[in-house]
């Protein structure tokens, strides 16, 4: 039987002091020795330096959160593309729908945003998702195709393969509520179609979609097993050794050759 490895991506948000990202990283890595997958972890901007130090040697890979859409300037509090780079970071979350709701962030700048990722070689994962109104107003096809023509129209299709997609629904998100994996599949196959009219068949062949919201070690593996889905990006799971290695045992899963479901994003 063939199998397939699939993305793990932790979101720490705004937890762990420098000590604590330490502590970590060492614990986590003796826990899950032996598996040879990259494991992502998106952590504060405080804690890039001691985490890409910590993690030399391991299978860890070092991103951060958040990046300002400018190169430099008078952007009190504000940290660039440059900045997280020279830090050591390999990635970075980009429109996180705690971004887009507390900070106001827009398609626009999220755009900008990816585009300083990527002169700068760090591999953006761009969040998109529909609120709860919105998906009972049965607009999600609609905001989807909105945030990802906004987000990557004019990305010459050489760069977009660097590009990954999380798909998280708002609604999900830190409430314990989690899209059925009928929405899930019908909604990564709809945004990969959508990839594909924008940029290309390839372009759509080749996208990563990550699923994000409320996946833990008890869900992830039932996730993960959908062929649609490209791996996950893990929230309040990642911020202990014990749930977030339990999750990371999910992301090795038999390759389904099945051909993948329809685009319709209903639930």
């Amino acid at each position: 039987m063939t199998f397939k490895k699939k993305m793990v991506v932790g979101n720490w948000k705004m937890n762990k002091t420098i000590a604590e990202t330490q502590q970590f990283i060492a614990e986590l890595s003796e826990a899950i020795k032996g598996n040879c997958h990259a494991i992502f972890l998106a952590v504060p901007f405080t804690d890039l330096v001691p985490a890409v130090a910590s993690a030399k040697g391991t299978n860890f890979v070092i991103g951060a959160q958040n990046i300002n859409e400018h190169p430099s300037g008078a952007y009190t509090g504000e940290i660039s593309a440059s900045m997280v780079k020279e830090a050591g970071a390999k990635f970075v979350i980009l429109g996180h729908s705690e971004r887009r709701q507390f900070f106001h962030e827009t398609n626009s700048v999220i755009h900008a945003k990816i585009k300083q990722a990527l002169a700068h070689k760090l591999q953006p994962i761009v969040c998109i998702g529909e609120t709860l109104e919105q998906r009972k107003e049965n607009e999600t096809e609609a905001v989807l195709v909105e945030q990802i023509k906004s987000a990557f129209e004019g990305i010459p299709v050489n760069d977009f393969v660097e590009i990954i997609i999380a798909y998280e629904p708002v609604w999900a998100i830190g409430t314990g509520l989690v899209a059925t994996i009928d929405v899930i599949s019908s909604v990564h196959a709809f945004c990969r179609q959508q990839v594909a009219y924008l940029l290309g068949h390839e372009a759509g062949k080749r996208l990563k979609i990550l699923y994000g919201g409320s996946v833990n070690d008890s869900n992830a593996s039932q996730v993960l097993k959908n062929e649609n889905v490209d791996g996950v990006l893990v929230g309040s799971a990642s911020l202990t050794v014990e749930s977030f290695s339990k999750t990371l045992s999910h992301s090795t899963q038999p390759l389904n050759t099945q051909p993948q479901n329809s685009c319709r994003c209903t639930s």
